[in-house]
């Protein structure tokens, strides 16, 4: 269908991308034979299978969008195939030379790409061995890759005191310090060796970053100590990557260690967590948690519908909220470990401790000095200065007969400074992966933790909601006293022990 009618084109539908072919829902690229559909030949439809939520990707690309960085356009659209609903989909732009032509550069440059399948074009001379096979020129189709090359051994040879100037020479600079703040910001880290296009406009003499792929972002973790698929395809969760992290690329690399250049890159994260939006530059405050949590609650909203009556993803709306709730944490988490580690905006002191002052109806985390989340209070009346302590480990008291191997691998201890407070707190724990989980081997289900209260009467069960993908434990109404409490995090004996 078009804005005229329908049209009937003809071409070729085929699986695309090297990963998501394995999941029930495909990604496809149609290709037609003759004629376009919005000016383009080339259709591709990411099929989301990898992201529960449907909403990174799109996420990420509106945000570098807001940042003017030259990226396709996407949109969210539905497909069906000889008469049958196949689903949402999200449509990303076929990267080409309208895509340049669109943003001044000239269609007419030179524009290469890694190859998926080597994981090696990391913009080291070495990855110019042909034997390696690490690159693909795209435009124009030859074997001519000399100016890959050239910046490859400019990169490997510029000192990096003097880096600064050779990006400024080199690059479009600016689309380098957006690559990797939207990087840090999302927690892309396998992108730096296969995840991006290059792009040398004959217009301007120099070198464009596109990025690409941010489906396995906004703390989704790769576990390698898990089987293939579920290497990726699994529910661990994480948001406290420093800003170099990610594979290695000496562009990536040189550039952080140069002051200059960390500075701007540093400086492009805070303007998108705590900046106020002007003309000049809309993108400030992007990422400040309370505008991604309007957005979040917007697409929710549009995509929710959608779920129900795809017919791949099956209508899990239990996994769907779930990653939802992930990402609204998410959004908080980073913002937060950012101030606290790198931007050097936070306040704590400590390791495993924590406080802040929150005011009511108002949210605040308390972090600790590595950056982690310990906990989350909202006072719902007056306001409150709460302060926690987490003892990682075995718990050393459980209510009576409970095994530890059903709880969580740590203790909360949470006080309200002078004066009692009722607060909804929420509680974390750390769960990236098999090496590094703190949930015990029979605790199951992570939806049926139960937090238990000490008190000089014995033990409290107190009402809990789980967040499983998050890592979370709410409860609701708790009172907060001078002295500080006990809580512990398990699963109750009668639920472990069912087969």
């Amino acid at each position: 269908p078009t804005e005229e009618g329908s049209v009937r084109l003809h071409g070729s539908i085929e699986v695309k991308g090297s990963f998501t072919r394995l999941t029930a829902k495909k990604s496809l690229l149609i290709k037609l034979d003759d004629g376009k559909w919005r000016g383009s030949s080339r259709i591709s439809l990411n099929g989301m299978g990898t992201d529960g939520s449907m909403m990174r990707e799109w996420l990420s690309w509106e945000l570098m969008r807001a940042l003017g960085m030259v990226v396709p356009d996407t949109r969210y659209t539905r497909l069906s195939i000889n008469g049958a609903d196949s689903g949402v989909f999200l449509r990303i732009e076929w990267i080409d030379s309208r895509l340049f032509e669109r943003a001044g550069l000239g269609g007419d440059g030179e524009f290469f790409h890694p190859y998926d399948a080597t994981f090696c074009g990391d913009l080291t001379p070495a990855s110019l061995d042909p034997a390696r096979n690490c690159w693909l020129k795209l435009a124009p189709r030859n074997d001519d890759f000399s100016a890959l090359r050239a910046l490859t051994e400019e990169i490997a040879a510029q000192p990096v005191d003097t880096f600064h100037e050779l990006v400024e020479r080199r690059f479009d600079a600016e689309s380098v310090i957006n690559w990797f703040a939207v990087n840090a910001l999302v927690t892309e880290t396998d992108t730096y060796n296969k995840n991006y296009f290059l792009y040398l406009s004959r217009k301007t003499g120099k070198w464009l970053i596109v990025p690409w792929d941010y489906d396995l972002t906004f703390g989704r973790a790769f576990d390698p100590d898990r089987a293939s698929p579920y290497t990726i395809l699994n529910d661990h969760f994480h948001y406290y990557f420093p800003v170099e992290a990610g594979q290695s690329n000496p562009l990536h690399y040189q550039a952080l260690k140069n002051p200059k250049l960390r500075a701007r890159v540093l400086a492009r994260i805070r303007d998108l967590v705590t900046g106020v939006p002007d003309a000049a530059r809309p993108w400030r405050g992007w990422f400040a948690p309370e505008r991604l949590d309007a957005r979040l609650a917007a697409l929710r909203e549009v995509l929710l519908p959608e779920l129900r009556r795809d017919p791949f993803l099956g209508g899990d709306e239990q996994r769907f909220e779930d990653q939802v709730g992930a990402l609204r944490f998410y959004a908080r988490a980073r913002v937060q470990n950012l101030k606290q580690v790198v931007l050097a905006l936070g306040t704590a002191q400590h390791r495993d401790e924590g406080e802040a002052t929150v005011a009511a109806g108002r949210a605040a985390d308390l972090m600790d000095s590595w950056g982690y989340v310990l906990a989350s209070v909202t006072a719902p009346a007056g306001s409150a200065t709460v302060e926690t302590r987490v003892v990682r480990g075995w718990p050393e008291l459980v209510p009576a007969g409970m095994d530890r191997a059903a709880c969580v691998q740590r203790t909360w201890w949470v006080a309200a400074k002078r004066a009692p407070a009722a607060v909804d707190l929420t509680l974390t724990y750390l769960d990236e992966g098999l090496r590094s989980r703190e949930p015990g081997a029979a605790v199951g289900d992570e939806r049926a933790l139960q937090l238990y209260l000490r008190t000089d009467q014995g033990w409290t069960a107190l009402p809990t909601t789980a967040a499983p993908l998050a890592n979370t434990l709410t409860t609701r109404g708790l009172r907060l006293r001078p002295q500080p409490l006990r809580l512990v995090a398990c699963v109750p004996q009668t639920v472990a022990a069912r087969p």
